[in-house]
Order: C-alpha cells, then structure tokens, then sequence
C-alpha cells in the first residue's frame, strides 16, 4: 500500500510524455542504447520510466511499478526540458474515471507481445540421445516455470519451444538450425556438443543467432563477441580437475582415450598438460571415430599401450583415461575381453556421468565396477530451484539427470531474463546486457553465475561421481579455487 501511495504521489508530480505508441517503437533499452539518457527515455501511453537495478530502462504500468518497486528498481523524474506544448497532463487528468491504469497492464513495454518462439537443438536420437532427453526436460520445465514467472508480472508475452532433433549428428544440426532460421527462429538453447556447436557457430554468426549451451565444453570455443553462449565451464578448468582426481588416486602413469572431435581433442590436451605438471606420465594417446559402431581395435591397442605401463609401475599405478560420452558402454564391453583393461582404474569426464547405460548393461555393469569408473560432472549449488529441476526430470524420465539438465533450465531464464531487461527479442541487445544479467540474478539451478568474456561460465567446482554397487554415487568434489579433492 505504500509503494502505491508512493507512485501515486510521484505521478502527481512526474511530467509524462503523452505520445503515440507508433511515435516510439523503440524499446527503452534500445533508446538508451542509442545514446539518449536515462531522464529523456520516452514511455509508450501512460506507462511509467523506471531504473533497473543495473542502471537500465524499464516502461511499466502503475501495477508493475508497485511490484518492481519492491525489487530494487527506482522512479525515473522525465527531463522537462524534452516536454512539448500540450504534451503536459493537465491537472486532475490521471484522476478521471478510466484514466487510472487497470491491474493486468503490467509489464515492460517493448515490441514483445503474444508468443516469442525459441528453439531448442539437441539430439533427442543416436547415441547421445539419453543426455539429450535430459537437457530438453531441463529446457522444458524452464519455458514452463519462465512463462509462469511471466505470468505473475502480467507480462503480455511468453515463451513457446520449437524443439529440433539433431540426431547426434553434425549436419543434420546445421540443417536443423537452418530450418529454425527459416521460421525466423533466432533463439537456441543449444546445441549440446562441442561438435555440433563448432559445426553450426559459423552459420549462427552470419545469421544473426543466438546459441546458448547446455553442455559445449571445448576450449577452442571460447571466442569472445561470438554468438555462442555456454552455461559450463570450458575443458581448461576440467581438464585440471580431472589430472587432480586421478593424482589423488595414486596413479602415476594414464594412457587417454578420446572422442576424435573438439570435445575429445580439447580436453585430452588440458587434463594431460596438467597431469604432466603433476609429474604424471601421459602414454601415447588413442583418439577414436565416434561413429564406428563397435570399438575392438581401439581397446586393442589401448590394451597394448596399458601393458607397456603395468610392465613398469604395476597395475595399480596406472589408469585410463576415457574421454567421450555414452560409448562408454560398448568400450566397457570391448575392454572386458581384456585381461589388463580389468586390473587398472578408469577415469572419465562429465560426458560420461551418470550415463544409466553402463549400469543396466550387465556386461557394461560389472566391468564399471572391476575398474571402480570415476567421472566428474560440474557441481550445482543444490538450492530450492536445481531441486525443483531434478524431480521434474527425474519425474518425465524415471531417473536422475546430470547437471547439463539444469545448465539447460537455466539457459532458458538467462535468455528471458535479458529479453525483459532489454524489453526486446534483438539478439544484439540481448548480447549487450547478458553477462550483467547473469551476475545480478541469484536463483538459477546451478546458483549465481558468472560468464567470462567468452560467455562461458568463468569458472567451475566438480562432483565426483563413480559407478558403486550397481548404481552411480557421488563420491566426493573438486574445489576450482584451491585445486583440493574432497572425498565422502
């Protein structure tokens, strides 16, 4: 009631620009952008100039502004050198009957009405198809939890998903987000691999499309004003993070096999430049074909190349490191053939948690356990909404995801919050204010965030997570500020 008497009270004494809308189309983010200063900004009708709380325009009716008012923002007092004859309100004008702005008119004001359509473009078949069910759950629940919190502010606009399936595979993802493109879709939450990302990133810069993903963890990637976005830390902070629990472990000699694509080449470097440094022993590294259907002669040759380590060291101080995602499960039944691929420890990275195939293959199964497989995956902060997102998950899918899930949910209010901070789907304004949206905002499921200049996530902690008993655990974390591994 007192933030009521209070707008009520400025409006008496407030000048408004009484204008057309047609004579402002611009959005207040995009005049302020322009140049004009915060007290000369015009407002649609009767719509009321606030101050963000990171310095920006807002338009609102009266009932936004009481809500927003108690959120941080402030009033704006209108230059009155800017008013024009006959553009004051005469004395007496807001109290007339219907003059008064009705409860229902809230929302910033900018050309964003009725649906705004985003895409999203993961691969909901092929081999990454499990993780790819995940992360569109996540996205999801964050279109419907977005459009509700757009709903509460009476926001005359919401999101709608156009879902694609990129097949795991890296053209039909550029095809894909071509089509989106055609249905002038500039809006992706995506896509979910380094390979596909890499792919498509050249098209989304000459297309005027924003990417944001889930999952994309490629050094290489991290390429400042692109218009990739990713909601994960970049392989150089796993990759030390990786060296660090093997390390712990006691092994002193790892032979890498990876993914032979940007992922895979990607972090294979960072995690051995940094078991080196840790006067680790890297062995020459196996880079396989993710598309082959069956992996005998890559297990092959990486049984020959563990050998050689167990000939010098012992079984026990020596490891694998397997860099890739659900192929894991076909490694665990090549390697199982192989008496010395048993007797060592296997390591693997966030493309590898919690993938639900290696613990219902029986095969799989007992092999994961024989070598105690230990993976990472990025640590969330475990607050009211990642709890929120994982029973929804866990509810639509029957188990619990990894949090590439909730990287995917809040990729989704990222994108809309900076819509609402802009007042505009423009990708170029959404650029413009994303890393001070990211920071000012505390209730995304992985916590705060903050991106780099890449607009990557800056920095990360890790979960350790490994195949116990029949089921994955959380085994204990990896702090990125002191490089300290913490086991339960």
């Amino acid at each position: 009631m007192a933030n009521a008497i209070h707008i009520a009270a400025l409006l008496g004494v407030v000048l408004f620009l009484v204008v057309s809308p047609e004579a402002h189309a611009e959005s207040p983010y995009a005049q302020f952008k322009s140049g004009v200063p915060l007290d000369e900004i015009r407002c649609s009708g009767e719509l009321v100039l606030l101050e963000s709380p990171r310095g920006t325009p807002a338009c609102v009716s009266e009932t936004s502004a009481e809500k927003l008012l108690e959120r941080g923002f402030s009033m704006v007092e209108q230059n009155m050198d800017m008013m024009k004859d006959g553009d004051m309100m005469k004395d007496g004008d807001m109290m007339k009957d219907g003059d008064m702005m009705k409860d229902g008119d809230m929302m910033m004001k900018s050309e964003l009405t009725g649906e705004i359509e985003i895409g999203s473009l993961l691969p909901l078949s092929g081999r990454l198809s499990g993780h790819g069910e995940e992360n569109r759950a996540g996205t999801v629940f964050g279109v419907i939890k977005f459009n509700e919190y757009l709903e509460s502010i009476e926001a005359t606009w919401s999101f709608k998903l156009v879902s694609e399936d990129t097949a795991t595979n890296q053209q039909i993802a550029l095809d894909k987000l071509t089509n989106l493109n055609a249905k002038k879709i500039k809006i992706v939450i995506g896509p979910e691999t380094s390979a596909n990302s890499k792919h498509v990133l050249q098209y989304a810069n000459n297309n005027g499309m924003l990417l944001v993903s889930c999952c994309s963890t490629a050094p290489a990637l991290a390429i400042v004003d692109d218009n990739l976005y990713r909601l994960v830390a970049d392989d150089s902070n796993q990759g030390p993070a990786l060296a660090a629990l093997i390390a712990n472990e006691g092994i002193e000699a790892i032979v890498p096999i990876w993914r032979n694509d940007a992922y895979g080449e990607g972090l294979q470097k960072t995690a051995g430049d940094a078991f080196k440094a840790k006067d680790g022993v890297i062995g020459e590294t196996i880079p396989y074909d993710p598309d082959t259907p069956e992996f005998s002669v890559s297990t092959s040759l990486l049984a020959e190349k563990v050998q050689e380590h167990v000939d010098r060291l012992g079984a026990e101080k020596v490891g694998v490191l397997y860099i890739g995602f659900n192929e894991i499960q076909q490694f665990a039944h090549s390697a199982s053939d192989h008496e010395v691929l048993n007797q060592v420890r296997w390591f693997g990275p966030d493309g590898a948690t919690k993938q639900e195939n290696l613990i219902i293959d029986p095969i799989a199964s007992t092999f994961a356990e024989k070598v105690e497989f230990t993976t990472l995956q990025v640590a969330a902060a475990e607050n009211p909404t990642y709890l929120s997102v994982q029973e929804y998950v866990e509810t639509e899918l029957g188990r619990a995801p990894s949090t590439f899930a909730h990287s995917s949910y809040d990729a989704v209010w990222l994108v809309g919050l900076a819509m609402l901070e802009t007042g505009s789907s423009d990708v170029d304004e959404i650029k413009a204010v994303i890393h001070k949206v990211a920071e000012g905002y505390d209730d995304f499921a992985l916590g705060s965030i903050t991106l780099n200049e890449a607009g990557d996530l800056s920095e990360a902690d890790y979960e350790i997570w490994g195949t116990r008993d029949g089921e994955w655990k959380r085994l204990g974390t990896y702090t990125y500020s002191d490089g300290m591994i913490i086991l339960n």
